[in-house]
């Protein structure tokens, strides 16, 4: 009997000990430590954020000054069919302030095409560009050339705004006769 009752506590002791180790070992494989959170980023002070936000903004203004190109090019393109068809001579005529009624269909094209570049505009950047188109016998313009330009070197907008005056002359369309050259001038002025 008493090797029975030894029997009994050895088999409950062993299983007492079985299920403390198994309680351990579930003890452990649950334990859940708090340890700090890493950032995913390095900590940027205010004094590097400014830059890193001036960039931002100088790629952003970059793209919408692109798109705006895009669009102020395939517009310009579109309506090129509206060009009207131009009287040599209209630069002179111009200059003179002797313009024909003819003339006003060049004014016309004007208001109809040119837009103030976005940024000019917020600048407030003013001035003239005046160029001088090399006109063939069919009466496109070959070339053009700047002359002269009163916005002043290094103003924002500036590039932009000789560009569209560019591309909105390269669709003139004169009578066909021999070659030719006009001086046009095409002025950004608030109002």
């Amino acid at each position: 009997m008493l090797t029975k009752m030894l029997m009994k506590l050895g088999v409950i002791s062993f299983l007492l000990l079985t299920a403390e180790e198994k309680a351990r070992a579930q003890a452990t494989y649950n334990r859940w430590e708090a340890s700090p959170v890493v950032p995913s980023q390095p900590h940027v002070t205010v004094a590097q954020r400014g830059p890193q936000v001036m960039r931002a903004k100088i790629r952003q203004d970059s793209l919408n000054r692109l798109q705006a190109l895009r669009r102020d090019s395939i517009r310009i393109a579109i309506s090129a069919t509206g060009v009207p068809l131009l009287q040599r001579g209209i630069g002179q005529r111009i200059k003179e302030s002797r313009t024909i009624p003819e003339d006003n269909s060049y004014y016309d094209y004007l208001r109809k095409t040119i837009r103030y570049p976005a940024q000019a505009l917020r600048a407030q950047v003013e001035g003239k560009i005046t160029m001088r188109l090399t006109i063939n016998a069919a009466g496109q313009v070959s070339s053009l050339s700047e002359v002269e330009n009163t916005i002043p070197a290094g103003a924002t907008g500036r590039d932009e705004m000789v560009q569209q005056a560019a591309v909105l002359l390269r669709q003139l369309r004169f009578q066909p006769g021999t070659t030719t050259q006009e001086e046009l001038t095409i002025t950004y002025q608030f109002l």
